[in-house]
C-alpha cells in the first residue's frame, strides 16, 4: 500500500539533515539548494494524495506553512524545510484496519521495544493495524496485527475470545496505575521468531504472563498466592530464554486452560504447583518459563481429580436448587389461583349486592333514580374493582421481588458447586419461563379488573337508555 510513498520518502530523507521517527509521527528536516530537484517533494505530496492521507502531512518553509499545491516557489536556495507527518491520525479503511507504516526498521524496533503492552495508550489495546515497514523481508503478527513490508493482512482468529472479560475478576488485584491485560492483543501466532519479531512476541509473553498473576503493585511488584503466598518481582525488563515461540505457546496453553471454566479453581490449581517450583532468585517471568508446562500438567491431573470428587457434590447441590426454583414456580401458580379466587369474590359480591339487594326491588327502581342510588352503587363497585387490582398487583410484585432477590442472595452464600452461569441458566429455563407465563396471566386478570370497573362506571347510564328505550317502545 504505502510501497511507493516509503520509497519517495527514502529519497527526502536521503537529502535531509535530521529526521525522526515514532509510532505517531515523522519528521524531516533540511537545507534546500538548487543542486535538489523539487520532484522529489512533487512526487511525495502527489503520491500522499492518491493515498488519501495528504492532509496529514505539514510543510513548512522557514518556519511558515505551505500550500503542498504550491511549494515550489517557496523552495529557494539555503531555505530551511521540514516535513511533519500526523501518522496518529491514519483512519480505519473499510475492514476497520488501520493501515500504517515505518520509513525505519531501526525506529519501529526501538518503539516496540519501548512499549508497555498492558497499557491502556498502546495501540494494539484499541484497534487493528496492518504495519508497512520499508525493507524488511518478513511478515508476521496475530489476531491485532500484522507487520510486513507491502502491508499484507493476515490477522488471524481470536483464541482468547472469553479469556479478557475473566482476567478482569475475581482472581486478579490491579494496584498499579490502569492496565488492560488482552493477550489476544499481543499474540504472535504466525511469522518465524527473528530479531525484529522478538520484541513483539516479548509483549506477548509479558502479557499471558500477567494473566496468571493475582496482584500487580506498582515498581514491576507481582503476588501470586498458591501453596504459598509469593510477593517477587515481576520483570518485565528481563532478557527471556529463547525458544520465545515454544515459551508463548506454552504460557497461551496454560491461559486457555484456566479461564476456559471453573477459573477460581483452575487458577488455584496450576499456582499451587507454580508456588512450589518457582526460583525465586530470578524474576517470576523468568523462572515462570521453566516450571509452567510440568505445572499445566499436574494442575489438569488434579482437576480430574477434584472435579470427580465434587460431582456428588454438584449433584447434590444442583437437585437442591432444582427444588427451590421449583418452589418459586409454585408460588407464581398460587398467586394466579389467588387472584382468580379474588375476582371470582368480587364478581359474586357485586352480583349479590347490586342484583339481589337492588334489581329484586324492581318496582322502586324509578325513586332510586331519582336519588341517583344506584349510580353510586356503581361506582363504588368500579372504584372496588380498581382498588383491589391495583392493591394485589403491589403486593404481589413486592412479594415476589422479595422471594427472587432472597433467592439470589442465598445463592450466592451458599452455592460452592454450581457456577454462576449455571444458575443463571437454570433459573431462566424453569422459573424464568414459569414467570413470564404468570406476567401474562395476571395481566389478563388485570384487564378483567379493568373491564368490570369500566362497565360500573358506565352501567347507569346504560340503564338510563335502556329505560329511555323501553318507554319509547311502549310508546
Amino acid at each position: 500500500m504505502y510501497a511507493s510513498f516509503l520509497d519517495k520518502l527514502y529519497t527526502l530523507k536521503n537529502i535531509s539533515t535530521q529526521w525522526r521517527e515514532s509510532w505517531v509521527s515523522l519528521t524531516l528536516e533540511g537545507t534546500y539548494s538548487d543542486s535538489i530537484n523539487k520532484s522529489y517533494f512533487e512526487d511525495l505530496f502527489t503520491e500522499s494524495s492518491n493515498l488519501g492521507i495528504k492532509p496529514l502531512l505539514t510543510f513548512t518553509v522557514f518556519g511558515e506553512n505551505v500550500d503542498l499545491d504550491n511549494f515550489a516557489e517557496e523552495l529557494i536556495d539555503g531555505c530551511e524545510w521540514k516535513l511533519h507527518i500526523n501518522k496518529d491520525a491514519l483512519s480505519k479503511d473499510e475492514n476497520g484496519i488501520i493501515n500504517t507504516f515505518f520509513l525505519s526498521e531501526e525506529q519501529f524496533k526501538i518503539w516496540v521495544n519501548h512499549s508497555n503492552p498492558i497499557s491502556p495508550e498502546h495501540p494494539f489495546n484499541h484497534n487493528k493495524y496492518s504495519i508497512e515497514v520499508l525493507g524488511i523481508s518478513e511478515k508476521f503478527g496475530g489476531n491485532q496485527f500484522a507487520v510486513s513490508s507491502d502491508g499484507s493482512i493476515y490477522l488471524s482468529n481470536d483464541d482468547f475470545k472469553y479469556v479478557e472479560k475473566e482476567i478482569t475478576g475475581e482472581c486478579h488485584s490491579f494496584r498499579t496505575e490502569e492496565t488492560l491485560i488482552k493477550p489476544s492483543c499481543h499474540y504472535v501466532n504466525f511469522g518465524a521468531e527473528s530479531e525484529l519479531s522478538k520484541p513483539f512476541i516479548r509483549n506477548s509473553i509479558l502479557v499471558l504472563a500477567y494473566s496468571l498473576c493475582n496482584e500487580l503493585h506498582e515498581d514491576d511488584k507481582i503476588v501470586v498466592r498458591g501453596v504459598r503466598r509469593l510477593e517477587c518481582t515481576f520483570g518485565k525488563t528481563s532478557s527471556l530464554p529463547t525458544p520465545l515461540m515454544t515459551y508463548q505457546k506454552r504460557l497461551k496453553d496454560a491461559v486457555l486452560w484456566v479461564y476456559e471454566k471453573d477459573c477460581n479453581l483452575r487458577h488455584k490449581l496450576l499456582l499451587d504447583r507454580i508456588t512450589l517450583d518457582l526460583d525465586l532468585n530470578v524474576p517470576f517471568v523468568i523462572g515462570l518459563s521453566s516450571v509452567i508446562y510440568d505445572a499445566l500438567i499436574q494442575a489438569k491431573e488434579r482437576y480430574n481429580f477434584a472435579t470427580y470428587k465434587r460431582q456428588d457434590e454438584y449433584y447434590k447441590e444442583l437437585r437442591d436448587l432444582l427444588k427451590d426454583i421449583k418452589g418459586m414456580s409454585e408460588q407464581c401458580n398460587q398467586k394466579i389461583r389467588s387472584v382468580l379466587s379474588n375476582l371470582s369474590r368480587d364478581v359474586l359480591g357485586a352480583l349479590l349486592l347490586v342484583g339481589v339487594t337492588l334489581l329484586s326491588k324492581i318496582t322502586e327502581l324509578n325513586k332510586l333514580n331519582d336519588n341517583h342510588l344506584v349510580k353510586y352503587v356503581f361506582y363504588g363497585y368500579g372504584v372496588y374493582f380498581l382498588a383491589s387490582a391495583l392493591l394485589q398487583l403491589i403486593v404481589d410484585t413486592i412479594d415476589l421481588s422479595d422471594t427472587n432477590r432472597e433467592f439470589d442472595y442465598w445463592k450466592n452464600i451458599s452455592r460452592n458447586y454450581i457456577s454462576n452461569s449455571e444458575f443463571a441458566k437454570y433459573k431462566n429455563e424453569t422459573y424464568g419461563k414459569r414467570k413470564c407465563k404468570f406476567w401474562v396471566q395476571y395481566a389478563v386478570i388485570l384487564f378483567v379488573y379493568v373491564a368490570l370497573a369500566i362497565i360500573c362506571f358506565t352501567a347507569y347510564d346504560i340503564w338510563n337508555m335502556l329505560q329511555t328505550g323501553i318507554e319509547s317502545i311502549n310508546k
